[in-house]
């Protein structure tokens, strides 16, 4: 009959009315978790240490200024590496664990020869970084660490490489006794630097 609602027009309006009662009742619930404080919009919230950390260890760069270098004698080798910290935090580095990568051009043989006796320390020449600042690392003749780099005549593809193992950061009691800076952030990862040309041409 006119002006009756029909059992499935009742039944529509029993459905929008629990959905209102429902969320009536639920947004109390809604508001209080809007209101959390961890809830932070991501450009105001501030960065743990840990994600600070994870940032800084994205923002150090390694790299070589020298396109082509060529040397007669072993002892003459100077190569300038840079690190540059683009990051938010003051970090240390660890030069001694900077790694030449010989790469022959033409099938020439290079050998690396380790030294007998114990090994040094890593700690060796360690310095701060700051934000923002980039500082020279000189690599002077063959010797790298606890060997000596050997180069037959000829053409090389030089890259280097920096490998902070975790093993010195989760060692924090001998890093802190070690250590000149105990309270920078050691900064721990692995770099690679762009490939350079070496060339040895050494006296007849």
């Amino acid at each position: 009959m006119p002006g009756m609602a029909t059992p499935l027009r009742m039944e529509r309006r029993i459905e929008r009315v629990a959905w209102h009662v429902i969320w009536i009742l639920c947004l109390p619930l809604v508001m209080v978790a809007c209101e959390t404080p961890g809830d932070v919009p991501p450009q105001d919230a501030v960065l743990s240490d840990k994600r600070i950390e994870i940032y800084d260890r994205a923002m150090l760069n390694l790299y070589v200024d020298e396109p082509e270098l060529a040397y007669e004698r072993p002892e003459t080798f100077r190569l300038k590496a840079f690190f540059e910290n683009r990051g938010r935090s003051r970090v240390l580095i660890l030069p001694s664990l900077i790694h030449r990568q010989y790469r022959p051009v033409n099938g020439e043989t290079v050998t690396y020869v380790p030294y007998p006796g114990p090994r040094l320390s890593p700690w060796d020449g360690a310095f701060a970084l700051d934000p923002n600042e980039t500082r020279v690392v000189i690599l002077s003749g063959m010797r790298e660490r606890d060997g000596l780099w050997k180069l037959d005549r000829g053409a090389y593809s030089l890259s280097l490489r920096y490998v902070v193992p975790e093993a010195l950061e989760a060692n924090e009691d001998a890093s802190a006794e070690e250590s000149p800076f105990p309270d920078t952030l050691l900064w721990v990862g692995e770099l690679q630097s762009q490939e350079v040309t070496v060339r040895y041409e050494p006296f007849p």
